[in-house]
This record gives C-alpha cells, sequence and structure tokens, in this order.
C-alpha cells in the first residue's frame, strides 16, 4: 500500500507500470534467449548520440549493446523554447493580439530496445524522468482601443495568462524506431516515434483588469485539455559509434 501510494505521487497508475514492466521483460527475454553470451571479444558496442525533436532541443544519449538485437539507452532532452511580442489576429479576431509563450520540458531517459528486423526497426520501452513539464502562454492586445469615447492602452484593458503543467514526474514510454541505434561503422543516421503516457494536465489561469472575468473559464479549458495525456516524442538521431 506504501509503494503504490509513493507511485501514485510520481503519476504512474498501476495499471500502466504492469503493462511496461512485463514488455520490458518481454524484451530482455527475447535479447537474452537469443544470445546468452556477450557480443564478440567481449566488446560491448557503444555509441553517443545527438538528437532534435519534440522532446529535446537539443538532447544528448549514450546506449551500449550487451546482447544482440538489445539495446539499453541512456538520454538526456531539454527544450527552452520562447516567443516574445509575435503580434497577428489569428484569422478570426477584428483586432491584432499580442502573443508571448513558452515551452520548458527538461527529461532524463532510460529505455531499453529490441530490434526485430534486419536492426533496423526496434520497438521500445522506458521510463522518462521530467524536471520541467509546462507550457505558458500569455495574450493582450497589440494596440489602444476606445471604450465609451475612453482610449485605453494594452495594459489598461488587460491581459490573460494561462499555463498548462502535468504533476507526474516519471513518465512510462512505448515506441518504435528506425535504423541503427549503434552504427555498423562510424555514424549512423535514425529516428524515433513514440509517446510518453503523462496523465492528466492541469490548467491555471490568470486575468487582470477588463478581461479579469475570463478566469471563471479556468476550469472548463482545463476540463477540455484532459485529452493531453499522451505526448508524442518524434526525433532524429545522429550517432557516432565509439566502441
Amino acid at each position: 500500500m506504501v509503494l503504490a501510494q509513493k507511485v501514485s505521487i510520481l503519476g504512474l497508475n498501476q495499471v500502466s507500470i504492469v503493462l511496461l514492466l512485463i514488455l520490458m521483460l518481454g524484451l530482455i527475454n527475447s535479447g537474452y534467449s537469443q544470445e546468452t553470451t556477450l557480443l564478440e571479444k567481449n566488446k560491448t558496442p557503444i555509441s553517443v548520440g545527438l538528437n532534435l525533436g519534440t522532446q529535446s532541443l537539443p538532447g544528448l544519449d549514450f546506449t551500449l549493446s550487451p546482447y544482440k538485437n538489445l539495446n539499453l539507452r541512456f538520454g538526456y532532452g531539454f527544450i527552452d523554447y520562447k516567443i516574445r511580442d509575435a503580434k497577428s489576429d489569428f484569422g478570426r479576431f477584428p483586432d491584432d493580439l499580442m502573443l508571448d509563450g513558452d515551452v520548458q520540458m527538461s527529461n532524463f531517459s532510460l529505455v531499453l530496445e529490441r530490434t526485430i528486423w534486419k536492426e533496423w526497426i526496434r520497438v521500445a520501452a522506458g521510463f522518462g524522468l521530467f524536471q520541467q513539464n509546462r507550457f505558458a502562454v500569455k495574450i493582450q492586445l497589440a494596440n489602444s482601443q476606445t471604450i465609451n469615447d475612453l482610449e485605453l492602452s494594452p495594459e489598461e484593458i488587460g491581459y490573460g495568462y494561462g499555463e498548462v503543467k502535468w504533476k507526474s514526474r516519471l513518465n512510462p514510454y512505448l515506441g518504435l524506431g528506425l535504423g541503427r541505434v549503434i552504427p555498423k561503422n562510424k555514424w549512423n543516421l535514425s529516428c524515433d516515434l513514440g509517446f510518453y503516457y503523462k496523465g492528466s494536465p492541469s490548467f491555471d489561469m490568470e486575468a487582470t483588469n477588463l478581461v479579469r472575468t475570463n478566469k471563471r473559464n479556468e476550469d472548463l479549458i482545463e476540463e477540455k485539455l484532459q485529452f493531453i495525456k499522451w505526448i508524442p516524442n518524434i526525433n532524429i538521431r545522429i550517432s557516432r559509434r565509439i566502441l
């Protein structure tokens, strides 16, 4: 019971943990049963990689292959992307809006991979430990407005601010890969397509001055965002074999 409570705090439900562990054990058994000795000359192939994608701008990883067709990959990804003073009417508003946005994500990952076709297609399962996990946006009018013969600046009218966060830090991962993670010679290009399960997001909203009544929409917006539980991980990696 205590263990279940600790797992719940990390944001993992018991079903997702059991399914992920079964898959990982299956990958290990599949790789191990085919070859129970270390690879030739007792040398474990190792590579380092640089990747760019939806969870990393940039990311680094370290991969080793203790058994044929079985890879263990450790990685770190980081995104700190900012938008400032972007102006647009978004095709639906009568006046331009000023937009500021922030995307901040960082994670350590541990992924077990099993190659299933000529070392070019991989199935993967693992976990990501996320230190930062948020999206935020601030919107206000770009120009002054006249209301009842009184000209008001954008600051006087006010702004709306919203932030989406996921409380869970430890998130299970499932995915597929194309290409060798450990190059056959020196260099190689590969890609990954998978999903992290992050659970239900929370939404916090702030509104000021004349637009402060929009604060009452906070719960409604959070409800509309509940479908965002699986976050895609799509990346392209260039790898260098070092052993």
